[in-house]
Parts: structure tokens; sequence; C-alpha cells
């Protein structure tokens, strides 16, 4: 509940601040281009010019009797949607290769990345949501964190 809440106030920030300014056309949100949304794996290449390079690992606990470690492991297949601030609106979804790795190309301004819930080794893995501005011609480089849902 309080990760719900801080990232809908993360979110309605960036919104707030994102609509802020600007000159008084009445040119605002209003786009000739409908988002694309593309869907698959989007790993091939490096995010070239504009965009997110990530990677995503888990911290899964090792049960040993008479003690707990966790070790992180990049996680091969996580599903991340990738939804402009703005207006809400999923453009991308990408998933993250053998090494957890994913990139892909966006446009500037600000993107909110949800990863979706992944099982792995029958395991709940959640991992927070994260804004993200994105600046032209800058390649923002980020880590995606699963955590066990296993309750120690």
């Amino acid at each position: 509940m309080k990760r719900m809440l801080h990232t809908l106030s993360c979110s309605a920030i960036c919104v707030i601040w994102g609509c802020g300014g600007g000159g008084g056309d009445d040119s605002r949100g209003t786009s000739s281009q409908a988002p694309s949304l593309t869907h698959g794996t989007i790993v091939s290449q490096a995010a070239t010019n504009t965009g997110i390079e990530g990677v995503v690992l888990a911290s899964i606990p090792d049960l040993v009797p008479g003690s707990i470690r966790f070790r992180r492991q990049p996680v091969q297949g996580a599903e991340i949607a990738i939804v402009r601030a703005a207006d809400n609106v999923e453009i991308a979804t990408v998933f993250s290769d053998s090494q957890g790795r994913f990139s892909v190309e966006l446009g500037a301004g600000s993107f909110v990345l949800v990863p979706r819930n992944q099982m792995m080794n029958g395991d709940l893995l959640r991992a927070p949501s994260q804004i993200l501005p994105i600046i032209p011609g800058s390649i923002s480089r980020i880590f995606v964190e699963y955590e066990s849902s296993i309750v120690l």
C-alpha cells in the first residue's frame, strides 16, 4: 500500500510538472501521430540516441539449514511495460534477455517503467515501478530490482 501511494504521488508530481509553462498556443495535447505499441523482445541492439538501457536482477533467498542468504541473479524474460507519464498510455512492452538486459529507444519525456510480476522457481517476484525522465540525446541506464515474496 505504501509503495502504491508513493508511486501514485510521484506520478502525479511528474504529470503536474510536465503540464506547467509553455506558450499560449492551442497546439498542446494535439498530435497527428498516434502512439505506437511495440511488443516483443527489444534487446537485439542498444538504444542508439535517446532511450533506456537496463538490467533486471532478482534477489532470491537460499534457504540453507542454519542460515539464510540472498543471491542476486539476472532475470530472463522479465516483462516491463513502458507508460508515458503525461497521459498514462502504454507505448511499449520490453522483455529482458538471458543476461537480464533490455533496451528501448524512446522520445524525450517522462515515462513510468512498470515491471510485471514474475514467477521464478515457484517464487513470485515483484519489482516497484520507476519514473524516468528521458532527455533528448541521452540514454538513461537503470536497474530493475525484483524481490522475493517469501516472508522470512
